[in-house]
């Protein structure tokens, strides 16, 4: 991938081009072909080698996860991506607690620092919208070696590394997001995914419509809406599910944001409860649209029962993830390596040809 236009730091999806998203999709559709074929690799020794050969990827490369808020399937498929390739990973659970900020230490200061350490790159998750902004800055005015730093969600404001693995699902269900209509279900204030999602469909593709479905209390705040004007998007607010079912080629679905709700939220949970996806609403609306989306986890918002449904694909959602890091992950550190060689000795061994995303 060409080198000028992978982002130095991934900080929000303001930082991201077409083409930087293109080159990092075909990235990452490679990885997934070759873990997706590792259980028909029946040689133990060839499916060493190829394992080997990904080992080596980044065999030399150093991660910081830092994360202030628990975290189940961002900080482990940021681990995973990174271990796959040989990388080593050094993780703080819980820092706001269990570090310097509780002593009063700015992030500016803690990124500063951080940068002499001198890993590859620096993955945060800070419970304070602006945290990972202000830790990078520190980084960048550090003497000496400047790692990369990654945006691992931020407070209730973006997570723009869960907007490039849902951008990258959507793409590969449909094979162009240009002309669609998505639909974003539930606590849409709080949920920093669907800030994030909603900037970069406005800012990147030809969309053609956002449904913003959620109680007046819980919707898309106006910082939000004034960005969609601005790129001229087609937008409505309801609080009716069914819109989606009826003109929406995608349903993105987010859990209410408890943790981050101030004061009395029983009566607005109470209107939450009357938008959630069940069984029921599937079957009065079948077909091959909405495909159903979940950043995860979820709480009460879609019935188990729904996962039954070949419309709801938020598990192979989630499994994107660890691939769309490995393909980020290497292109920041290694932006010139090739991936196609591991993958032609896959399709050699399993006698299969790697299609690729149109």
């Amino acid at each position: 991938m060409d080198k000028k236009i992978i982002p130095f730091h991934i900080l929000s999806e303001e930082s991201f081009s077409r083409k930087f998203l293109d080159g990092l999709f075909e990235d990452a559709s490679k990885f997934k072909f070759i873990f997706s074929h590792f259980n028909k690799i029946y040689n133990e020794r060839k499916l060493g080698d190829v394992k080997k050969e990904l080992a080596n990827i980044l065999h030399y490369a150093s991660m910081a996860a830092l994360f202030e808020e628990p975290s189940t399937r961002t900080e482990n498929s940021f681990k995973m991506a990174m271990l796959h390739m040989g990388g080593r990973v050094v993780l703080s659970q819980n820092a706001k607690e269990f570090s310097s900020l509780v002593k009063g230490e700015s992030r500016y200061d803690f990124g500063r620092v951080f940068a002499g350490y001198s890993p590859d790159v620096i993955a945060l998750r800070s419970a304070v919208d602006d945290g990972v902004d202000e830790f990078a800055k520190g980084v960048d005015n550090s003497i000496g070696y400047k790692p990369h730093v990654i945006n691992a969600g931020a407070g209730k404001a973006k997570h723009p590394t869960q907007t490039l693995l849902d951008l990258f699902t959507i793409q590969e269900h449909f094979g162009s997001i240009d002309g669609l209509t998505i639909a974003m279900v539930g606590d849409l204030k709080h949920g920093r995914t669907v800030h994030s999602l909603s900037h970069a469909l406005a800012k990147l593709y030809k969309i053609n419509k956002i449904i913003f479905i959620a109680p007046d209390e819980l919707q898309l705040p106006d910082e939000d809406i004034k960005n969609l004007r601005k790129e001229n998007i087609n937008y409505i607010k309801t609080i009716d599910t069914e819109v989606a079912f009826k003109e929406a080629d995608v349903l993105y679905i987010v859990r209410p944001q408890r943790e981050r709700m101030q004061g009395n939220s029983v009566d607005v949970l109470k209107q939450l409860d009357n938008i959630k996806i069940t069984s029921e609403l599937l079957k009065k609306f079948p077909g091959d649209r909405p495909i159903i989306m979940h950043p995860l986890p979820r709480t009460t918002e879609i019935e188990n029962s729904v996962d039954e449904d070949f419309r709801a694909i938020y598990f192979e959602q989630s499994d994107n993830g660890m691939y769309i890091r490995m393909a980020l992950l290497l292109r920041l550190i290694r932006p010139n390596y090739n991936i196609d060689p591991i993958v032609s000795k896959v399709e050699g061994i399993v006698n299969m040809k790697y299609l690729k995303i149109n």
